[in-house]
């Protein structure tokens, strides 16, 4: 989303710095009309600045200039770089010249090399065709592709232009008529960014509630799950509340999951009460799992801390040696502290020894230190005292 408002910022800016009194010449050095090899060649110069924000201005002046006359200039630039072109700046260039000619422009998306290319500006084509009032010719360019994730790709451009044109009920039954299976993923992003630009998380909620789940539950299930990753990650507290609100329904059983994962970054304390305050469904070891995972990943210091405070219990076993495991390069004495509670007793044991054997390898002198100050259950103790002595007895590999 921030590189749709990004877009969206830079083709404005650019309207502004672009506007010239016939005749003269922009900072650029071009005229109001430039030719289509002097247009290739500011193009191919702008792709090749480094600084990514200046690029996309000079690339929103550049697309503010395409005519129907030299539009072939700016695509032979980006075909010659296509493979270091983003999207961002594909965007604001297929937008104009599907303005020119549609036709002409789907037709040049579709002939580069790159596949992922070949959907952002078939999709960006698809979008901007629809967002000025003609989706059926927009979805008409998607069924002129037989590569069916191409396809869906441009169909999630059409999609979305469809809604930023004002319409939503129209786009949302066409969604429902496509086969069930169909890869909705990018008209689904598409919808949710346009709604949360135009009301927030409010207008998202409100429109897959509004998704009838018959003749299949299949679009409110997708669009549920996509969009519960939006509101958690803007407002926890809110997607809690709302997946409570669909908790009776099969396609909200991964609710949880998505909402403590979010959670975890903003309030990992709120997203553990909140997660245990929940009915058993079963999958709680593994929302654990999943969200201590994203912690960890994030941030390891605090993966440390919020496992700590975690009442022991069986679900939260996994978790506990995942964020133990975290914390050995730079501390091994907190893999220990974790690892001690661990509830399944034999997890915890050869946890405990496995650790140990690993630091008495790497630092025997610290491992050795911390064994003095702390008593182990029986088992362990008597299994790293026999791996002492094997390591004293020579061709013996402890």
């Amino acid at each position: 989303m921030r590189f749709v408002v990004i877009g969206i910022l830079s083709m404005i800016v650019g309207a502004f710095l672009g506007y010239q009194q016939p005749g003269e010449r922009d900072r650029m050095g071009l005229s109001e009309s430039p030719s289509a090899e002097e247009l290739e060649t500011a193009v191919s110069d702008a792709l090749q600045d480094l600084h990514p924000t200046r690029q996309r201005d000079r690339i929103a002046r550049l697309a503010q200039k395409m005519t129907a006359e030299n539009a072939g200039g700016a695509i032979r630039a980006i075909e010659d770089r296509i493979g270091v072109t983003s999207e961002c700046t594909l965007k604001p260039l297929m937008s104009a010249y599907a303005r020119i000619d549609p036709d002409a422009a789907f037709s040049a998306a579709m002939g580069w090399d790159l596949w992922s290319k070949r959907v952002q500006g078939g999709a960006e084509v698809a979008r901007s065709v629809a967002a000025r009032g003609d989706p059926d010719r927009a979805l008409a360019l998607a069924a002129s592709v037989s590569v069916p994730k191409t396809v869906e790709g441009v169909i999630g451009g059409a999609i979305t232009g469809w809604v930023q044109a004002g319409s939503l009920d129209r786009p949302t039954k066409y969604l429902q008529s496509l086969p069930v299976g169909t890869n909705l993923d990018d008209a689904i992003d598409g919808v949710l960014a346009t709604l949360y630009l135009k009301g927030g998380i409010e207008e998202i909620m409100n429109w897959v509630d509004s998704i009838p789940m018959a003749p299949s539950v299949y679009v409110r299930k997708r669009s549920f799950g996509k969009a519960l990753h939006w509101v958690a990650n803007r407002d926890p507290l809110a997607a809690a509340e709302w997946y409570e609100r669909n908790r009776q329904y099969k396609f909200a059983r991964v609710g949880p999951s998505i909402v403590v994962t979010e959670w975890m970054e903003h309030d990992p304390e709120a997203a553990t009460a909140w997660l245990l305050s929940q009915p058993d469904d079963g999958l709680r070891s593994q929302t654990f799992f999943t969200a201590g995972g994203r912690l960890v990943a994030n941030d390891p210091s605090a993966a440390y801390s919020w496992a700590l405070h975690l009442e022991p219990a069986e679900e939260v076993d996994r978790v506990l040696m995942h964020v133990a495991d975290s914390q050995f390069h730079d501390d091994p004495s907190r893999s220990l502290e974790l690892a001690s509670k661990i509830t399944n007793q034999a997890k915890k044991h050869r946890y405990l020894y496995r650790t140990l054997r690993k630091w008495q390898t790497q630092s025997p002198e610290e491992a050795a230190a911390w064994l003095a100050r702390h008593e182990l259950p029986e088992t362990v103790a008597r299994r790293l005292a026999q791996s002492s002595e094997d390591d004293d007895v020579p061709g013996i590999d402890g």
